[in-house]
């Protein structure tokens, strides 16, 4: 599960060297890695070389990765930015009869039912749930069901 980063060149006229790009385009990847918000990786990010200044005999290759929070973070700052949060894939086999209590638990934790497959009498409910839900979910269920369900 990884972000994109779409580079795209824009440079019109030789403003910037093009032996100088890659050094550009690892400066963004090492800012992804550790994000403006939390520290945490970025993804999904279209950054644009659209103007810039090079001189002859001092810029070379760390000048113009090292320039990246200048451009940057004040990018990611101005966009629309969220922190993700960790979703887990639950799967609860439980009774045929249960089905529609444990289904009904799932979705008062934010989860959302994926599917259901049958396994003999018993049903396993495939759901994704936000992880702060998932706090003693195990206990929870099994007092929903009177231990008659069981995480897969």
């Amino acid at each position: 599960m990884g972000g994109k980063l779409v580079f795209c060149n824009c440079i019109v006229g030789g403003v910037i060297d093009t032996r100088f790009l890659p050094s550009i385009m690892k400066g963004v990847m090492e800012k992804m890695a550790n994000g403006p918000l939390t520290g945490c990786r970025v993804r999904d990010v279209r950054v644009s070389v659209y103007d810039g200044k090079m001189h002859d005999v001092d810029s070379n290759d760390l000048f113009f990765q090292t320039s990246r929070p200048l451009c940057i973070s004040p990018g990611i700052h101005g966009s629309w930015s969220a922190v993700l949060e960790p979703v887990y894939l639950v799967e609860v086999l439980c009774p045929d009869e249960m089905v529609g209590a444990v289904m009904g638990d799932l979705q008062s934790r934010m989860g959302v039912v994926e599917g259901m497959e049958a396994e003999g009498h018993f049903q396993k409910v495939v759901a994704r749930v936000p992880l702060a839900q998932m706090h003693q979910y195990s206990s929870s269920l099994r007092s929903l069901t009177g231990g008659r369900a069981r995480l897969v």
